[in-house]
């Protein structure tokens, strides 16, 4: 990768570890509340590194002012990964957790995190999350549509296009893989 292009392998391997060390740190265990969980899923859900191979991937170099404009949207994208993720594995998540308790496994998870601070049901968490998402997707339009308006580079709005084609393709896979299969839109009517 490094002999391909050293300045995106590097940001691939920056990427990569920050996922890793947020997964082993010892404060992912001690997020009291929703923002700090948010704050600290979006660096253990690799995030970063998925951002940065989809960069590397298309060969998108971007500036360090490219980099300050897409700020918000990189936090959106984080956001939007996460939640998405952690709607949809929650059910997955309780059955290890009952599964393999003598195993020290614990719920790392928005919906809990969201039941715990509102006192709401789980499924009520769900559908309460789901609508954060649609919220965050629709400032995500309204950023990408004032990026547009300053006349950015092509290639900034490739690596634009890129996220958002990995956050639908992440929302697609994870309703329908078996690994989250307990989750179903029925659960909405519940």
């Amino acid at each position: 990768m490094r002999a391909t292009d050293a300045e995106l392998t590097e940001v691939v391997w920056q990427g990569a570890l920050l996922c890793i060390t947020a997964q082993v740190d010892e404060a992912r265990m001690k997020c009291p509340d929703m923002g700090s969980l948010l704050k600290h899923r979006a660096k253990e859900a690799g995030i970063a590194f998925v951002a940065a191979v989809l960069r590397y991937s298309q060969s998108i170099h971007l500036t360090p002012s490219d980099l300050t404009l897409i700020s918000p949207l990189h936090t959106l994208y984080a956001l939007l990964g996460v939640t998405v993720n952690d709607i949809l594995s929650f059910d997955k998540e309780v059955r290890h957790q009952r599964d393999c308790l003598s195993e020290g496994a614990f719920i790392l998870n928005m919906t809990q995190a969201l039941a715990n601070d509102t006192e709401l049901p789980h499924a009520a968490s769900k559908r309460v999350l789901w609508i954060l998402c649609r919220e965050w997707e629709i400032q995500w339009g309204l950023i990408v549509q004032d990026i547009k308006a300053k006349g950015v580079s092509s290639n900034l709005m490739l690596y634009i296009e890129g996220m958002e084609y990995v956050l639908g393709g992440n929302e697609w896979w994870s309703w329908r893989t078996e690994r989250y299969q307990e989750t179903k839109l029925a659960e909405w009517a519940g």
